[in-house]
């Protein structure tokens, strides 16, 4: 199965942990089907989120609560609301 690009549903989909969050079925079979997923972009998202890990990682295994909502959380969530535009 894959999306309108190709090979955009088999990167969304490709090997992934699921957790029983969503069961398999929605994952594999409904989700694809939704315009929003099929015309989601998540390379520049993912190329973000890796570069922001990169620079914080070492300082956030030490970490507290606060450091790690202002240091990693708070960058993250503009970039999540962003990406679902």
């Amino acid at each position: 199965m894959t999306g309108p690009t190709g090979d955009q549903l088999a990167l969304a989909l490709g090997p992934y942990d699921n957790r029983k969050l969503f069961s398999d079925h929605f994952l594999r079979e409904r989700l694809p089907t939704w315009p929003e997923f099929a015309a989601a972009d998540p390379g520049s998202l993912l190329h973000d989120l890796a570069e922001l890990w990169d620079r914080e990682r070492s300082g956030l295994a030490t970490a507290n609560e606060a450091q790690t909502e202002e240091r990693f959380i708070k960058p993250v969530l503009p970039e999540f609301r962003s990406s679902r535009r």
